[in-house]
């Protein structure tokens, strides 16, 4: 397994109107990265407009873009369990098909440090979001920091992570914070955080799933369950020993 191999989740659920334009730009800003080999995973989860075609032109052209496809819809944080157990690279990353996240950020990133993870915020969270969407972004990140004792600037930007320390754990995130737990898991281990910031681009088509209200209850009930096992279990391991 070579130490520049690095595997990319893309989960999708109706993203056929975005999904080609993001492949494209993926593969020029991971040609011109330092990674000297890539794969690209696409994890659908039951769309229903079309994505599949897309999905298969694009695996059918590259020998390095694989796809699973669910039989049943679920949840985002299955999407990334099943990824995560997939890839046999050294790196693991993600990024969402809705072109928010430029993929020019792969190609910024120097040598990854030793135990080390990687990790994207916002300069201009303000500029293309909604007053109420960047707002509770903001406040996400701010209630992470308070409860789990954090200086992160950003718990949902694209982060680079060392696959092996994922693999076969279990992950309790159903939704939106799954990039906040892994974060939690990998900083659990010592592991430090090189921040690197990046512009939001303008969401290409669509519109954003985050403030669907059963994301939102998703997101409370998966904060409940980290608080209890990156916090309070850790607080009670401490002091029983």
């Amino acid at each position: 397994m070579k130490k520049t191999s690095l595997g990319i989740l893309i989960p999708v659920y109706n993203e056929c109107s975005s999904l080609g334009n993001l492949l494209d730009k993926l593969i020029v800003s991971l040609e011109a990265s330092y990674f000297d080999s890539f794969e690209i995973l696409i994890i659908d989860d039951c769309s229903n407009d079309g994505t599949r075609e897309v999905i298969e032109k694009y695996t059918n052209r590259h020998g390095f873009i694989r796809s699973i496809f669910k039989s049943k819809h679920s949840n985002v944080g299955e999407s990334f369990t099943l990824a995560i157990n997939n890839f046999q690279t050294f790196f693991f990353s993600w990024i969402p098909a809705d072109g928010e996240i430029p993929t020019t950020i792969f190609e910024s990133i120097p040598v990854i440090q030793e135990r080390t993870i990687v990790s994207h915020y916002p300069v201009n969270q303000g500029e293309n979001r909604t007053f109420i969407r960047s707002y509770l972004s903001r406040g996400f990140t701010l209630i992470n920091n308070v409860i789990f004792n954090k200086r992160i600037k950003y718990y949902n930007g694209t982060t680079i992570y060392p696959l092996e320390l994922l693999k076969n754990k279990k992950i309790y995130s159903r939704g939106f914070t799954i990039n906040l737990e892994l974060i939690l898991m990998t900083t659990a281990s010592g592991y430090k955080i090189d921040e690197r910031p990046f512009s939001f681009g303008k969401r290409l088509f669509d519109h954003s799933k985050a403030l669907h209200l059963k994301n939102i209850m998703n997101v409370l009930y998966s904060l409940l369950i980290l608080t209890y096992y990156f916090k309070l279990k850790n607080e009670k391991i401490r002091k029983e020993s």
